[in-house]
């Protein structure tokens, strides 16, 4: 069982230091946040840019063949 609180008992930890742990949790929450939206976009990035260039390198080294007997729009869907 639980043991009541009287109303003249003065609490632990004074509201100043709650605020501030508050405060310095939702700082903390941000700036994480932040720093793994940076890692998204420099992810998202990298990786673009890894499937453009092989998507350039395929294209580039096809035969000419390829091209005569495949349209255009079909290379572009393909890709």
């Amino acid at each position: 069982m639980a043991t009541p609180v009287l109303g003249t008992a003065e609490p632990d930890i004074g509201s100043l230091t709650l605020m501030l742990v508050y405060v310095a949790l939702a700082i903390g929450n941000s700036i994480c946040t932040l720093a793994r939206a940076f890692i998204v976009v420099i992810a998202g990035y990298k990786t673009t840019i890894v499937l453009f260039s092989k998507m350039h390198f395929c294209v580039f080294r096809a035969p000419i063949s390829f091209f005569d007997a495949t349209p255009s729009g079909r290379i572009l869907n393909k890709l």
